[in-house]
C-alpha cells in the first residue's frame, strides 16, 4: 500500500496515526512517501520515506511501488480515511486475470446541514464517488483516492506519469486499457474522503482537475473534451437565478448545489488554462544518483566552431541525468575543433571534406550506439534539466522536444521557440509543424535512433534539411513539444539559417513535396502561404501585397497567425535565460526574499499604473509586490507573486 504526502510535519503525524490502524497481513507493507522531506520516521510496519525531488503525487506512488514486492499495489489519497479490512475487501474475490484495476468506493465526508458551504456541497454532490469516473463514460477510469493496480500490468505501463500534478489517474487506466487490460469496481473496499471546507480550497482543487484534464485530453484525445462557452454561459445563469431563488424559500441545500455548481465548473474550465507539470526540487530536475545515465547519445554537428563548441560541450556534460555518449562530428574544419571535442571527452568522427551540417549529422547518427538520439548544434546550449525533462516526457512518442529561447545581444530581446502555451503541444502529423511555424528547435530534439535511421536521415538540403526530417519522422508515430526552456538558440551572422525569406521558401517547397502523402493538408500549405505573404509585406511593404491580404480567405489564418505570435512574445518576456521566471520590481517592493533571478525588470520608478500598463503589455513570470491590492492585480495578470524582503 502506497500513500503519497506533501503538507506540514503536523498532518504527517496524523496521517501516519490513521494508516497505522489498517489490518496488514504478514507480507503486507504501508509505505508513506513523504514529497516534502520532513524528515519524519514511520512505526512498527509503516514506513515514511522521503521524495522531494519532485512535488508530485504521482512521482511519490512510483517511488513508493518499487519498494514493495507484492502482486497487487493499493494507492490512498493522504486525505482519505480507510476502513481497518480494506486490503481483505479488496481481495477477498480474485480478480479475473485480465483485471488490471480495482476502484474502491470513495465517500464524500459526511457533515451536518450547517456546515460550511463547501463541505456541503461536497456531501450533496457526491464530487468524490468513484461512480463519476467508471459509470457512463466511454473512457472509464479510477481515482488514486483509493484503488488497487496488479504490479505486472502497473510495470508493463512504466508506472504513472511522474512529472505532472493531476490526471494520472485517467492517463495510467487509460494506457492500461490500450495494452488490454480491465478495470473492475470493488465496492467493499470504502474509503470516506476529507472534504475541502473553505470556498477558496475546493475551487482551487477543481483549477487543478481542470489543468490535469486538459493535459490528459491532449494525450487522450477526446477523454476530457472543453465545455462550450455559450452554453456554459447559459447554464451558469441559470443555475444562479435557481439558487437566489432556493435562498429566498430558505432551501440551503439546494441553493449551495445551485450556486456552487456553476463556480466549480468554471474553475474546471479556467484551469484548464494552467500548466500542469510538477514542481522540481531544483532547476537541474531534482536529485539523480551519482553517475546515473540514460541511453541518449548526444550528437553534434560542427565546422570550425572551436570556442563555440567548448560551451556546447559543456552544456551536455552538466546533465542530470547525463547522456550515455556525446558524438562530435569535425566536419572537416581547419580550427581546433576536434581537439575541442577530444579534449572534453566526446567521441569524434572526422571528415575529410566537408559535407555540409546534414551529411555530419547523418555520420553522427550512424555513429551512434544509444536507442535515443539527442540533437544539439555546436552554437547552441542545454540548460542542465534538458535531457531530464524530455527523458520523462517520451512516452510513446518517437519525438520530444523542448522550448528554446533564441538569444542575441540584448536578453530583453529574446525570443521563444517552442510552443505558444503553457501546456505541452501534441504533434500528432507532420502537418502540426507547417502552420504557422515548425515549433520544434533543432537543439531541443530527442529522437528515437530507429526512427531516425527509418526516415533516411537528414537530405542534402541548402535550407530546412532539420524540417524536411522532422516531417520523415513523425510520419512513423507522435510527438510532442514541451512548454519548458530548456535551451538557448544564440543568434548570430554565420548561422545558414540566417536569411528568412530563402528559409520560408525552402519551408513552402519541402510540404509541397509531400503531395501525396495521406497527412498532406493543402488547407495548412494554403494557411502557410498567408503567413509568408504576411512576412514579406512586413519586411518589403507594397501596396499590391496589402491589397492582396484583405481578401477574405487570408482573414483567419491571420488572426491564428497574429495570436500564436502574441502569446510567443508574452511568454519569451516570462522566462529569463536560466529557464526560471523573469522578475518585476513593483512601485514600492523592496528587494525579493528569494534573489537569483537573471532577467529582472525593475519599475519602481514608475507609477502603479504605468507599471501595471507595461506588466499587461509584457508581462514577466513573477513579481515583487508591496502590497495585497497589488498583489491582486499580479495574481489577475496570471503573475506570480513573491514577498519582498522586510
Amino acid at each position: 500500500m502506497v500513500v503519497p504526502f506533501l503538507g506540514p510535519r503536523s498532518s504527517l503525524e496524523r496521517l501516519i496515526e490513521g494508516m497505522s490502524r489498517l489490518e496488514l497481513r504478514a507480507d503486507d507493507t504501508l509505505t508513506i512517501v513523504d514529497n516534502g522531506g520532513l524528515g519524519v520516521t514511520g512505526n512498527g510496519r509503516l514506513r515514511v520515506v522521503e521524495a522531494p525531488e519532485r512535488r508530485s503525487s504521482y512521482y511519490a506512488r512510483n517511488r513508493g511501488a518499487a519498494l514493495g514486492s507484492a502482486d497487487w499495489l493499493v494507492f490512498l489519497d493522504a486525505d482519505v480515511v480507510p476502513h481497518p479490512q480494506l486490503l481483505d475487501a479488496y481481495l477477498a474475490d480474485a480478480p479475473a486475470g485480465g483485471v488490471a484495476v480495482l476502484g474502491g468506493a470513495i465517500e464524500d465526508e459526511p457533515v451536518a446541514e450547517d456546515a460550511p458551504p463547501a463541505a456541503r456541497f461536497a456531501t450533496l454532490l457526491g464530487s468524490m464517488s468513484q461512480s463519476n469516473t467508471l459509470n457512463g463514460r466511454t473512457l472509464a477510469y479510477t481515482q488514486t483516492a483509493n484503488c488497487a493496480i496488479r504490479r505486472t500490468a502497473f510495470e508493463q505501463v512504466g508506472g504513472f506519469r511522474d512529472d505532472v500534478r493531476s490526471g494520472g489517474d485517467a492517463d495510467i487506466c487509460f494506457r492500461l486499457r490500450d495494452a488490454g487490460w480491465e478495470i473492475e469496481p470493488r465496492h467493499e473496499a470504502g474509503v470516506v474522503h476529507s472534504s475541502r471546507h473553505k470556498l477558496v480550497k475546493l475551487l482551487r482543487q477543481r483549477a487543478r482537475m481542470g489543468a490535469g484534464a486538459a493535459w490528459v485530453n491532449d494525450r487522450h484525445p477526446g477523454s476530457f473534451p472543453p465545455r462550450r462557452l455559450v452554453g456554459l454561459t447559459a447554464w451558469s445563469a441559470g443555475s444562479l437565478a435557481r439558487a437566489l431563488a432556493s435562498s429566498v424559500r430558505g432551501r440551503r441545500d439546494e441553493a449551495i448545489l445551485a450556486s456552487l455548481n456553476p463556480l466549480t465548473v468554471w474553475a474546471f474550465e479556467l484551469g484548464r488554462r494552467l500548466p500542469n507539470g510538477a514542481a522540481q526540487a531544483a532547476a537541474t530536475g531534482g536529485r539523480v544518483t551519482e553517475g546515473e545515465t540514460i541511453p541518449v547519445s548526444v550528437v553534434i554537428p560542427a565546422y570550425n566552431r572551436e570556442r563555440m563548441l567548448r560551451r556546447a560541450l559543456a552544456s551536455a556534460l552538466a546533465q542530470r541525468p547525463a547522456p550515455a555518449e556525446i558524438v562530435v562530428v569535425d566536419d572537416a574544419s581547419t580550427d581546433g575543433t576536434g581537439a575541442v571535442a577530444r579534449e572534453l571527452g566526446a567521441t569524434v568522427v572526422r571528415h575529410e571534406r566537408n559535407s555540409g551540417e546534414g551529411g555530419a549529422r547523418n555520420s553522427a547518427i550512424a555513429a551512434a550506439t544509444q536507442p535515443w538520439i539527442a540533437l544539439l548544434d555546436s552554437d547552441d546550449e542545454w540548460l542542465p534539466h534538458h535531457l531530464g525533462s524530455l527523458w520523462r516526457a517520451r512516452g510513446d512518442h518517437v519525438l520530444v522536444a523542448a522550448s528554446a529561447l533564441r538569444c542575441g545581444d540584448d536578453p530583453l530581446r529574446d525570443r521563444l521557440h517552442g510552443t505558444a502555451g503553457s501546456r505541452p503541444l501534441p504533434l500528432r502529423t507532420p502537418a502540426d509543424i507547417v502552420y504557422p511555424e515548425n515549433p520544434v528547435p533543432v537543439s531541443a530534439g530527442l529522437i528515437r535512433r530507429d526512427v531516425a535511421e527509418r526516415a533516411g536521415g537528414y537530405r542534402q538540403l541548402p535550407h530546412c534539411a532539420d524540417f524536411d526530417f522532422l516531417i520523415r519522422c513523425l510520419e512513423q508515430g507522435s510527438g510532442v513539444v514541451l512548454p519548458d526552456v530548456t535551451v538557448l538558440y544564440h543568434v548570430h551572422p554565420d548561422q545558414v539559417s540566417h536569411n528568412r525569406s530563402e528559409m520560408k521558401a525552402a519551408h513552402t517547397s519541402i510540404v509541397c513535396s509531400y503531395a501525396d502523402r495521406p497527412w498532406f493538408d493543402p488547407a495548412q500549405v494554403r494557411r502557410w502561404r498567408t503567413a509568408v505573404a504576411w512576412d514579406t509585406y512586413r519586411l518589403e511593404g507594397g501596396f499590391r501585397r496589402a491589397q492582396a491580404l484583405v481578401r477574405p480567405r487570408h482573414a483567419l489564418p491571420l488572426l491564428r497567425l497574429w495570436w500564436w505570435r502574441l502569446r510567443l512574445r508574452r511568454r519569451s518576456a516570462t522566462i529569463g535565460r536560466d529557464g526560471r521566471p523573469s522578475l518585476a520590481l513593483l512601485p514600492g517592493a523592496g528587494a525579493p526574499r528569494h534573489n537569483g533571478f537573471v532577467r529582472v525588470r525593475d519599475l519602481r520608478g514608475r507609477s502603479r499604473l504605468g507599471a501595471f500598463a507595461a506588466l499587461l503589455r509584457r508581462p514577466a513570470g513573477a513579481a515583487v509586490t508591496a502590497g495585497r491590492l497589488d498583489a491582486l492585480l499580479a495574481r489577475a495578470l496570471g503573475i506570480r507573486t513573491i514577498e519582498a524582503e522586510r
